[in-house]
Parts: structure tokens; C-alpha cells; sequence
């Protein structure tokens, strides 16, 4: 059952058909897929809503408000990227949550704030592995408490690298570093009352620590992430892939295809390189002093860790204290993390 539209969005509509009846002709002659009902369904479901959330802020903002929304509206269904066939329901689910908590923000801003967290919605819907439920659940929590649109963009920025995106790790911690110390470290964490420069300072010398899951430190090597698949599964490699360690990541080898790999403890992600880069990477990786790699099993100091690898390891690579390792008889990559 589906509710009637709010007097604040019927009445803007109303009073701007014409323009956006000329706006719907020319965005249909750039996306020949748009359909006026996806547009329509859209706006009851993810506008209606915002506007009058946008009014108890500022009456006057609707307008505005409005117009822009449905410019992205049209772009969106256009591209079925949301609609009734929509690629990515979960940028719907957004708009509803992220948007509607940041509604101060939207009034004021309201094309900069819908397109960037449109387009953050989207990139964490085509990155595997990415949890953009997780991003919009901390956003919406954490919208009231930004005092203006460049502090929600750097929030949801740092919430992005929490949510999968490791490759925003560096210009995350940069922009939190912008960010109150409270509202970086309840960003950062999860949670309220953190240290923020404590747990700053700990991230920016281990890529491993989540300030979410726990602040005691594990002794002896473990086994921090395992990334990969099979093509016919959906993944990437359509042979077992080969590693090598890079400037601020890692670079993969499968079948002659070649990504740079950042990873960390939020997630993995991968991105094209070239054959030249793997070339001229180092393939004799020297692990940290006091580890020792026989066979399948790590030795570090008085630790052993068999790792669960599956055939002959194929390729061994060590950045700072982590070891990456790959393995005949599998197409997925193990990181290990080293005291």
C-alpha cells in the first residue's frame, strides 16, 4: 500500500511541470532506457519523503531541493542504476536513510550533498566485498552531528574506507584528521569516547587494526585476510594468481592479467595494471627478520602458523609485517599479519 504524496512535494511538482516535463525530454534523448514511471516511483519513494523532512528545516529549500533531486532522479533512472529493473536498490535505500538524516545539510546544499552520496552508493555497490548497508547505517547515524556539508562529504569518506573501500585508507585518515576529534574517532571506531589520536597514531602503523573489534593486541603471526575467487564463481582469477609486493599495496598475477591490490582490515580491492609493473616487481620477497616460511608453515620466533593454503605455495611476498602467500591448488590470496 503506498502513501499519498506530502502537500510540500505535490505543490512543487505542480508548480514546475512544464520545466520538468522539458527537463524528462531532454534527459530521455541522452538515456533512450528512461521510462517515465521509474522516474515517478522514484520520487514517491526516496523525494516525498526528503522533501518534507527538508521543509521542517527550511520551507523555502523545498523548491530547490526538488529540482536538483530530480535531475539526479533522471540520470539514475536512465542509467537503470535504481527503478522497478534498477541495478543497485540498495542506492534507493540510501537516498531514504543517508539523505533524509542529513536533511539540514541537503537544504543548503542540496545538489553537492545528493550527487556525492549517490555516487558513493554506487561505488560501493560495484566493489565486491563492499558493505554498503554498513555505510549507510554509520552515516545516517552520524549526519545530525555534522555541521556542515564538507564535514558530512569527510564522514562519509572515512565511512567508505570502513565499509570495504581500502583503497581510500591514506586520503580517509587524511580528511579525518579535518574532522572534530569526536566525530573522526566515532566515525573511525564505531562508537563514542575513543582516543582519537591514540587510535590514529595505531592506525598509521598497522593496517591491520580495526579500533571496532578490539584494542588487545594478538601475539604471534594470524591469518588477517583471504581474498579471491575463482572466475566462474564470480571472482577475478581464472587460474590460481600470483603476488608481489608494490608501493602502497600489492600487485596480482592470473593468466597473463594483471591488478594492483590494496587491502587492509576493512577490506580488498582490486584495480587493472600493467604486465610492465608485475615485470619489474620485486619476486624474491625477504621476509622480516625471525620469520621462516617452510612449506605451508610460518615460523616467528616461538609462534608456528600452518596456513591454510591448498598445494605447493607458489608465491611469497612481505610489506612491512604482512606476508602475502599464494598457492597452487586455490585462487584465493592469504595476508597474514606479523608481531
Amino acid at each position: 500500500m503506498t502513501h499519498a504524496p506530502s502537500e510540500a512535494f505535490v505543490n512543487t511538482l505542480r508548480g514546475r511541470r512544464a520545466d520538468l516535463n522539458e527537463r524528462f525530454e531532454r534527459a530521455r534523448h541522452q538515456y533512450p532506457q528512461l521510462e517515465g514511471d521509474d522516474v515517478i516511483i522514484f520520487l514517491r519513494d526516496c523525494v516525498d519523503g526528503l522533501a518534507v523532512a527538508v521543509q521542517r528545516v527550511d520551507s523555502t529549500a523545498v523548491m530547490a531541493l526538488v529540482s536538483s533531486a530530480y535531475d539526479a532522479a533522471l540520470a539514475l533512472c536512465g542509467q537503470k542504476l535504481v527503478g522497478r529493473n534498477g541495478r543497485f536498490p540498495i542506492i534507493e535505500e540510501g537516498w531514504k536513510h543517508v539523505l533524509t538524516a542529513a536533511a539540514p545539510l541537503v537544504a543548503r546544499e542540496p545538489a553537492r550533498v545528493i550527487g556525492a552520496v549517490s555516487n558513493a552508493l554506487h561505488t560501493l555497490a560495484v566493489t565486491p566485498a563492499a558493505r554498503p548497508v554498513e555505510w549507510i547505517t554509520a552515516l545516517a547515524r552520524l549526519a545530525p552531528r555534522c555541521p556542515d556539508a564538507e564535514s558530512f562529504l569527510r564522514v562519509g569518506q572515512v565511512l567508505a574506507w570502513r565499509s570495504g573501500l581500502a583503497h581510500l585508507r591514506a586520503s580517509a585518515l587524511a580528511v579525518a584528521e579535518l574532522l572534530p576529534p569526536e566525530l573522526a574517532a566515532a566515525a573511525v571506531c564505531g562508537r563514542d569516547g575513543d582516543n582519537w589520536q591514540a587510535i590514529r597514531t595505531r592506525l598509521s602503523h598497522d593496517i591491520w587494526f580495526d579500533p571496532a573489534a578490539t584494542n588487545e593486541r594478538v601475539r604471534g603471526p594470524r591469518v588477517v585476510r583471504e581474498t579471491g575467487t575463482f572466475r566462474g564463481l564470480g571472482g577475478l582469477f581464472l587460474l590460481p594468481p600470483q603476488i608481489a609486493a608494490a608501493e602502497g599495496g600489492w600487485l596480482v598475477r592470473s593468466a597473463e592479467q594483471h591488478w594492483y591490490l590494496t587491502v587492509d582490515a576493512f577490506g580488498a580491492t582490486f584495480h587493472r595494471a600493467a604486465a610492465e609493473e608485475w615485470d619489474t616487481a620485486n619476486l624474491q620477497p625477504r621476509l622480516p627478520d625471525g620469520a621462516t616460511l617452510t612449506g605451508s608453515t610460518l615460523q616467528q620466533g616461538p609462534f608456528t602458523l600452518p596456513l591454510p593454503v591448498a598445494g605447493p605455495v607458489t608465491s611469497v611476498a612481505a610489506s612491512g609485517f604482512t606476508l602475502a602467500v599464494t598457492s597452487a591448488h586455490t585462487h584465493t590470496l592469504t595476508f597474514i599479519a606479523l608481531n
